[in-house]
């Protein structure tokens, strides 16, 4: 009998290694950057749960959106621009609001099984002191109150019968328009992130995202982790996943116990 399930195994494994192959499509991820250039529209919707009412005065929700669109000036060579937003609903006092508009571009060196990316981000001053709660996520920067960030970063993928390992390293380098209590004109970050995924069957994968980051010049010090696991279906229209984000250290898990984000993604 042993060996009939064996055998059923075996045939069953060929067969998801086969559909996971004929996808055609490349991993992507919720937060961590890919070595891809793609021509698309996107949007997220992250909501969650508040660890303590003290936030707002009542236990509730964490929201966070981002809206933002890439496209291919090249195969190698991308351009984007993205909206992102953050607040809470509960049955306290609550509060929703834009963060900094994001820039960025990315080249992208394929190598064989390898691909290298090169990228930088800059945010623009426009966050609202309403989208606050969006400093106790892993975009950090992207909520963080009258402060110009350019954010150059490195990518390396890698690439092997549909598993697509990832790592990314960079620093957030920030300039305040306005000097406040704790932080200098000039402050500087050190991000990483790392992922993994898997291609299940056809268009669909498994993720799993680790990262954090780290103030290396502030008054307070500190490093913030955040992991979590996704689902997603692609194909080369659309993309749509679900991915689970929690904090691992405070003063973030003091704020947020999980958010569970859905991300929508119209490719051209």
């Amino acid at each position: 009998m042993r060996y009939w399930l064996f055998l059923l195994g075996f045939l069953l494994a060929i067969n998801l290694k086969v559909f996971a192959e004929e996808g055609g499509t490349t991993a992507q991820f919720l937060w961590v950057p890919e070595t891809t250039i793609e021509t698309s529209f996107k949007a997220q919707m992250g909501v969650g749960l508040l660890d303590s009412p003290g936030l707002t005065g009542g236990r509730g929700t964490p929201i966070t959106n981002y809206f933002g669109v890439n496209y291919a000036v090249t195969p190698d060579l991308g351009i984007s621009i993205g909206l992102p937003l953050a607040g809470t609903l509960s049955n306290g006092n609550d509060d929703y609001g834009i963060g900094n508009i994001q820039m960025g571009t990315e080249y992208v060196i394929p190598l064989d099984r390898l691909s290298f990316g090169l990228g930088v981000n800059l945010s623009l001053p426009t966050a609202q002191t309403r989208a606050t709660l969006g400093v106790s996520t892993r975009q950090f920067v992207q909520f963080v109150d009258d402060q110009f960030a350019v954010s150059p970063y490195v990518v390396l993928s890698y690439v092997r019968d549909r598993l697509v390992l990832s790592i990314d390293l960079g620093t957030d380098l920030e300039l305040f328009t306005e000097r406040t209590a704790g932080i200098d004109r000039f402050e500087n970050i050190l991000f990483y992130d790392g992922a993994a995924a898997m291609s299940i069957v056809q268009n669909i994968w498994g993720t799993i995202e680790f990262g954090g980051f780290s103030t290396l010049t502030y008054d307070q010090n500190m490093t913030q982790l955040f992991a979590g696991p996704g689902i997603r279906y692609q194909d080369h229209e659309i993309s749509l996943g679900f991915h689970l984000l929690a904090p691992f250290r405070r003063p973030s898990r003091d704020i947020i116990d999980f958010i569970t984000a859905c991300e929508f993604r119209v490719l051209f």
